[in-house]
């Protein structure tokens, strides 16, 4: 059996194992092979493959050349198999790509799926199962890991703009049918294709918030954020906000709701050290604080404390991040507050702290994360702000360390 893969990269499978070196041996004849599979059926004249295989050649015989790379790559699919190599087609005057018994084309069956759930309007265990067909199909972009050619592009769009439609109509009947999980697990599937679609990113966290996932809703919030740079922030933030205003609905009677507070309060265990939150809780922390310190005519010292050296080390940093946060957490006081701003930054809310409060914390926390790694490679950075009652955008007096 003989797979062709277009989708996520150009690949020939024989037998479950890569042909890839063999087709190696002629660059041009993978091109060639590549522009009859996206017309397949279609009699390309020889005129036209001239055009496309060498657009700026002056040679006084092409299609000589043209005779010689069929016959070249012709050979070469034959050691694949002989059915690969039939695939290719000598018409009148042309080529053009018939796929054979034995032979499968990625692309083909991505697109003849696609095309049976394109008006499907009830979930179904047969289509359910040919949508995840599809979704397993689609590796990513056409032909994604090499410099896509110009001829190629228009059919790139095409595809990617099927697959969304796909992967959306799949989620609207997922929807109806309240299957929240298979959601999340089409939303992820398709964000491994996709990493960038700021639709796919906003659907898999409103299916996370239905499935009162919420720290995963949060944490997907943020990583999308960070990430593409250009999401629908007000579609985003309603939905949070209404997610939130949910949490706090309760089917409980106001008795039952007392008591299990009361119980959850003298229950708690008063940790020391600084609250460690998201940043949507970071926010309202500072709101929360500002407004009482308005009252007492005090500050707050905004910090950020920046990982420098790791770039190229995502699981060394990222290590290194979870124990700067601990070390952090245990060197400041209670009623200070602190977050994973960033990859590799943290912030920090110090209410009533001073500047020179705040260098002298750093001081602290520096100490304490070369002791914790001393072989660290990275270095800290650190810039400290004073807010109060009256600072506005662009007032803030910034401090280095």
């Amino acid at each position: 059996m003989i797979h062709v893969r277009m989708l996520g990269g150009f690949h020939v499978d024989v037998d479950g194992r890569s042909a890839d070196s063999i087709l190696a041996k002629t660059p041009k004849g993978i091109l060639l092979m590549q522009y009859l599979m996206l017309h397949q059926g279609e009699s390309v004249p020889a005129r036209r493959l001239m055009e496309i295989m060498w657009p700026n050649d002056t040679s006084a015989s092409p299609e000589g050349a043209l005779k010689t790379l069929i016959s070249r790559l012709r050979t070469i699919m034959n050691q694949a198999g002989p059915a690969f190599a039939s695939c290719l087609v000598t018409a009148r005057g042309g080529y053009r790509w018939e796929t054979q018994s034995g032979v499968t084309v990625d692309l083909d069956e991505f697109e003849k799926i696609a095309a049976r759930v394109d008006h499907v309007d009830e979930l179904t265990g047969e289509n359910r199962h040919q949508f995840r067909a599809a979704l397993q199909l689609f590796g990513g972009e056409l032909l994604c890991d090499q410099d896509c050619p110009d001829w190629a592009k228009p059919r790139a769009d095409k595809v990617r703009l099927t697959y969304l439609t796909m992967v959306e109509n799949y989620l609207n009947l997922l929807e109806q049918a309240g299957d929240t999980q298979e959601m999340i697990s089409v939303c992820r599937t398709a964000l491994d294709a996709q990493p960038f679609n700021d639709g796919l990113h906003l659907r898999l966290t409103e299916a996370l918030m239905s499935a009162r996932r919420d720290q995963e809703a949060l944490r997907q919030y943020q990583h999308a954020s960070h990430l593409t740079g250009s999401l629908d922030r007000e579609r985003y933030d309603e939905n949070v906000r209404e997610y939130y205003a949910q949490l706090m609905r309760s089917e409980q009677t106001i008795n039952d709701t007392l008591n299990d507070l009361y119980a959850d309060l003298i229950g708690d265990v008063d940790t020391a050290g600084a609250l460690v939150c998201d940043i949507h809780i970071f926010r309202e922390m500072y709101h929360l604080q500002k407004r009482c310190l308005e009252r007492l005519g005090a500050n707050i010292l905004l910090g950020v404390v920046m990982v420098a050296g790791l770039e190229d080390q995502p699981l060394q940093l990222d290590r290194t991040m979870n124990g700067l946060m601990e070390v952090m957490r245990s060197n400041l006081r209670r009623g200070d507050t602190v977050t994973r701003q960033s990859v590799n930054q943290i912030a920090m809310l110090l209410p009533m702290a001073s500047e020179m409060q705040g260098q002298m914390i750093m001081e602290r926390i520096r100490r304490g994360f070369y002791a914790q790694f001393p072989n660290s490679d990275c270095r800290l950075a650190s810039r400290f702000a004073l807010l109060n009652a009256t600072t506005n955008r662009g007032e803030i007096k910034r401090k280095a360390d």
